[in-house]
Formats: C-alpha cells, sequence, structure tokens
C-alpha cells in the first residue's frame, strides 16, 4: 500500500500548480501556431475578401478546413441545410482549380459560381 508522504504531497501541489501555470501558455502557443492566417484571436477576416491565393496557398489541412467552411457559409447564406458529401467534394475541387487559373479572385465568388451548376 501507497501513503503520501508530506514529500508526496508537497511534490504533487508543486506539480499540480505548474500545470495551472503553464496550461494557459502553452494553449497560446498552439493556438497561435494553429491559425493559418497569423491573426491573433482578437482579429478578424472578411470571408468577402479572400482570394483564391489566399486560400490555395495555405497548407493542406488548413485549405480543407477553409474551404468547408466556406461551403457551410454560403449553404447559409442561401438558407440551406441539407448537404451532400459529394457536392461538397465537387465543389471544392472545382474552386480549387478555377482558383490556381484565377488567383486575384474572391473565393466565395468562385466556389458560389461552382456551386450554382
Amino acid at each position: 500500500m501507497f501513503y503520501f508522504t508530506n514529500f508526496h504531497k508537497s511534490m504533487a501541489a508543486a506539480i499540480a500548480a505548474s500545470a495551472l501555470f503553464i496550461s494557459p501558455l502553452q494553449a497560446q502557443e498552439e493556438t497561435e501556431e494553429a491559425n493559418p492566417y497569423g491573426l491573433s484571436s482578437a482579429e478578424s477576416v472578411d470571408l468577402k475578401a479572400l482570394t483564391c491565393w489566399d486560400v490555395v496557398t495555405l497548407a493542406e489541412e488548413d485549405r480543407a478546413f477553409t474551404m468547408t467552411m466556406l461551403y457551410g457559409y454560403v449553404m447559409g447564406t442561401q438558407g440551406k441545410s441539407e448537404i451532400k458529401p459529394r457536392d461538397i467534394q465537387v465543389a471544392i475541387v472545382t474552386t480549387m482549380t478555377k482558383c490556381v487559373d484565377t488567383p486575384d479572385a474572391k473565393v466565395l465568388d468562385v466556389l458560389k459560381e461552382q456551386m450554382s451548376h
């Protein structure tokens, strides 16, 4: 059987205190690293201002997340709530294909155009 001594209690308290102190700092660092736009949490991005170049040059994982979010945004603005995974895939792939050819275009405009087909 294991008994807690004063030393063990002191060590446990020190570890818990350091975890409480380090956790917010570590979370802040992870948030900053995970932000593909380099923005602080207080800043915002105008989705209508994002260009194809902004999205095409993101890391693959960030690009997939961003395009899925934009797809949902467009669906919401159209008052639609039913989605089909195949439609999402087609819209995103065709949008990215067009964006490669037109990097200065607004990605939302290109996506809306592809979703209307």
